[in-house]
């Protein structure tokens, strides 16, 4: 198996630099009006961390920040959820290529590919189908 540097964001780094919010999360946001200790509620609160992530970045799939639809962006540490540098926050992203059935062949013909790094081990796992269901390997 191949051995890669996940292409993660930086939100961890900076994530862990800033206080624990009163909902044993992270503060969601970095102005000061909503800053940890507000009695607004978290809204990563019960977000779960990503295990994997693709290997090509979110732009390739399509996704822009739904904020400022900027493409500065990289996948996120949440499950479900983007980075984007301009906002410096964690966001759905807008539609992507994943918003609705996905033309497999095609995708191949189009150098897109839906291999995933395992963040744990930084292997690389090829997606495969087989018995029309998908398998990463």
């Amino acid at each position: 198996m191949t051995k890669l540097k996940p292409t993660v964001n930086k939100s961890q780094k900076m994530r862990s630099q800033r206080k624990k919010c009163a909902y044993e999360g992270d503060c969601a946001s970095r102005t000061p009006e909503r800053q940890c200790g507000t009695k607004e509620k978290c809204e990563f609160k019960n977000m779960k961390k990503r295990a994997w992530c693709y290997v090509m970045q979110p732009r390739a799939y399509g996704f822009s920040c739904d904020i400022c639809n900027g493409h500065n962006i990289a996948w996120s540490e949440f499950r479900g959820c983007i980075w984007c540098y301009d906002c410096e926050k964690d966001t759905r992203g807008t539609d992507s290529i994943f918003d609705g059935p996905i033309p497999y062949e095609i995708t191949k013909m189009l150098g897109i590919s839906f291999d995933r790094i395992d963040l744990k081990t930084g292997e690389r796992l090829y997606m495969q189908v087989e018995n029309g269901k998908r398998v990463w390997r």
